[in-house]
């Protein structure tokens, strides 16, 4: 009991220096002259300002009604909602959209330092290590480029999930000690989950990323793979990890195999002269101040890795095999980003890389860990001052970067959303970023879109069309059909998941030429549906109106996987609580 007490004491106390240091870190952000717009920024406010819209409205966060000259655009479909459906809540209590970016970056920062102490502390039980890895990693430059520089929100909340997948590997690949096997092996199969899963709705290319890594540190412990146990909780965790993301990645797969996207364009997301181009020379690793993104590895991460020459000697057998895995993953992570690869020469499909430098996250995390682990190792007992020297010299050396963050003259205005017009794709769009995820059709036909007015346009036939009322993905309209097939094309950017309806009967939609929502209808079929008593009163000229509806209700596949997600979240809560029932 009494260690029991003296353990959540250390604990409480390097929370606490968490939570200290990630306010102090986070002091710009009460500047309200701070530029949270530039780069990713102004992207990100809008989209969960339109995502609390939604919420507000009880509509699908899907697609977001306001945008694309209010025909809709989907960021949903493509891009994991966690940076939105989160913030948009918090918008909804604080009435701001920069201020709720500013809060959910706060948020963020301090649940990667606790999630680094957590994954830290499940691997090596020691309080120190835990605590200086997470301070190391809050602190970390490119951490930093990714909250005051880029706003890259979703890769800065993706630094929450890494250290929970290898802390969830390694807990199930390593244990030892039969009388805390099964409690290790359970902890580490959720914290993998829940890690893994976190990063599929937040950031897909961190996600691949770290698939990589996670094969390989694997691959590293194949000989532990020949347990079949360690293979079935693996395929226990992957199982619940596709079960819980499948409300994402299951309608990304169908509308990518039903429509073709900008997105996915040859070359349209990188290339290799774009990868090549944005490398890093291996001077910037060190200091790079002309640049305006901070690509520094950082001056703590170098000194305490390098100190691993010396403390490597003193680690028992099985810390020194980490170490050297993780330093080789983190060496790797380097060479990456700088000019010493040559993309021609690398296969094409790790080209989503998009950015080599987007690697120093993952040099971050592993470095991290290493740094950390050389310092306790090369001191035989760290006390809580020891790491409190750290802690200082860390905190004071982020101020070597505060020269790099953008001020206005003046407040920070909410952002508006960008109007479209017939050059937007030349450039970024407020809201809409560079229409990558438009139907390729829309995306081609960008001056129709800028030009086109807000109401239901007739194609082909001839249609009389009144009292029309559009809201949102919502809209009602009375249509007069005075032939026997109209072709009417809806107010809405293609997206799958919308329902029309003529008088309470579905009717097929189809994209159209110019990438929106087309609808086919027959005379015969209204006459078949009874919204009319015979033919030859649809022939006269005082014959009844149809009622046309358009709801956005999602497709079944979409509502599957949700449910699908429903129950992989109640089977990982279900092993959570007997986990800790077990402890």
């Amino acid at each position: 009991m009494k260690k029991f007490c003296i353990e959540n004491k250390k604990h409480i106390i390097y929370i606490l220096v968490i939570l200290i240091v990630g306010t102090i870190i986070s002091l710009p952000l009460l500047d309200d002259k701070l530029n949270v717009l530039r780069d990713d920024g102004i992207q990100h406010v809008l989209r969960i300002k339109e995502t609390a819209e939604c919420i507000k409205n009880f509509e699908s966060t899907k697609i977001s009604n306001n945008l694309c000259n209010s025909f809709g655009y989907s960021w949903d479909i493509f891009y994991g909602n966690f940076t939105s459906i989160i913030p948009a809540f918090i918008y909804l209590i604080v009435g701001s959209g920069i201020n709720t970016f500013k809060i959910f970056l706060y948020i963020l920062l301090i649940l990667s330092g606790i999630s680094m102490y957590v994954s830290t502390y499940k691997m090596f039980r020691k309080h120190e290590i835990s605590a200086i890895s997470s301070i190391i990693y809050m602190c970390a430059p490119y951490h930093l480029n990714d909250m005051y520089i880029r706003y890259a929100v979703a890769e800065f909340a993706s630094f929450i999930f890494i250290p929970l997948i290898f802390a969830g590997l390694y807990c199930i690949l390593n244990n030892e000690d039969e009388n805390e096997k099964e409690e290790n092996s359970d902890s580490g199969l959720i914290m993998l989950v829940l890690g893994s899963s976190g990063l599929i709705i937040t950031h897909l290319i961190s996600t691949a990323i770290t698939a990589c890594f996670a094969l390989l540190y694997l691959l590293f412990n194949f000989k532990k793979l020949k347990n079949i146990k360690i293979i079935r909780k693996i395929c226990i965790a992957s199982l619940l990890i596709l079960m819980i993301s499948s409300y994402f990645w299951i309608p990304l797969l169908e509308n990518s195999i039903n429509t073709d996207y900008e997105v996915y364009e040859k070359d349209k997301m990188s290339s290799t002269e774009f990868v090549n181009y944005h490398r890093v020379d291996l001077k910037d690793l060190i200091s790079n101040k002309d640049n305006f993104q901070i690509h520094e590895l950082g001056l703590v991460i170098i000194a305490l890795t390098l100190l691993t020459l010396y403390s490597i000697w003193k680690m028992n057998k099985e810390d020194r095999k980490f170490v050297l895995i993780f330093l080789f993953f983190g060496i790797i992570s380097i060479l990456v980003t700088t000019k010493l690869i040559n993309w021609n020469y690398v296969p094409k499909i790790f080209l989503f890389i998009q950015f080599p430098w987007r690697m120093l996250e993952f040099s971050t995390y592993f470095l991290s860990l290493v740094a950390s682990i050389s310092f306790c190792s090369a001191i035989k007992n760290v006390r809580l001052i020891d790491v409190l020297y750290i802690v200082i010299i860390t905190v004071l050396l982020t101020g070597l970067f505060k020269d790099r963050i953008e001020y206005s003259d003046k407040k920070v205005e909410e952002p508006k959303i960008g109007i479209v017009h017939e050059k937007s794709t030349l450039g970024t769009n407020a809201g809409s970023a560079k229409f990558e995820y438009l139907p390729k059709k829309a995306y081609d036909n960008i001056k129709y879109m800028s030009e086109r007015e807000d109401k239901i346009y007739v194609l082909d036939g001839n249609c009389e069309i009144k009292n029309e009322y559009k809201s949102g993905k919502s809209l009602e309209a009375e249509i007069k059909l005075n032939s026997e097939n109209v072709k009417l094309e809806l107010p809405y950017t293609y997206y799958l998941g919308y329902s029309v309806y003529v008088d309470e009967n579905k009717v097929k939609t189809e994209e159209s030429e110019m990438g929106f929502l087309e609808v086919n209808i027959n005379k015969e079929d209204i006459i078949k549906s009874g919204s009319s008593k015979s033919t030859e009163s649809l022939d006269d000229e005082n014959k009844e109106y149809s009622k046309l509806v358009v709801k956005y209700t999602g497709t079944i596949l979409d509502n599957v996987s949700k449910i699908i997600s429903i129950i992989g979240i109640l089977l990982i809560f279900l092993i959570i609580v007997k986990y800790n029932k077990t402890r």
